[in-house]
């Protein structure tokens, strides 16, 4: 799923951090058929990043996944609007996806097997403008 920092609520021309937890891992099926044993494997290679305000990024390699707070997430983006219902984030992880068999203890692969997508669950962020005041004393 989408992480944000600032977590509850973001502010106005105030850098949010995103990431996704967990982190995109490795996802892995093993089969047997007639004696030969089959790997697929699908290996995240980035993330689709749509922050809801008509602003998206697309990166690649581990940098797309971003980094849970306190760490400096590489996912990052300033609101321009307010917006109290909150813009969808969206992240979408791109993955390679492989095949490989084993037959009488001989490996043979992994071979392309195309790519796949799979959305993280998105997350509702409110966005607020800090309003300055004057008080007297």
């Amino acid at each position: 799923e989408v992480g944000a920092n600032p977590t509850e609520l973001g502010l106005v021309g105030l850098e949010t951090w995103f990431w996704l937890a967990p982190g995109p891992a490795e996802l892995s099926v093993h089969e047997s058929y007639a004696g030969t044993q089959y790997v697929v494997a699908a290996t995240p290679t980035g993330v689709d990043w749509d922050f809801g305000d008509g602003t998206s990024m697309r990166i690649s390699g581990s940098d797309g996944f971003g980094r849970p707070y306190p760490q400096a997430s590489s996912v990052r983006h300033t609101y321009e609007a307010h917006n109290r219902s909150g813009y969808a984030v969206r992240a979408t992880i791109r993955y390679e996806v492989s095949w490989t068999a084993t037959i009488g203890g001989r490996s043979f692969g992994p071979y392309p097997f195309g790519a796949t997508e799979l959305r993280a669950r998105p997350l509702t962020y409110a966005v607020e403008q800090a309003q300055p005041e004057l008080i007297q004393t």
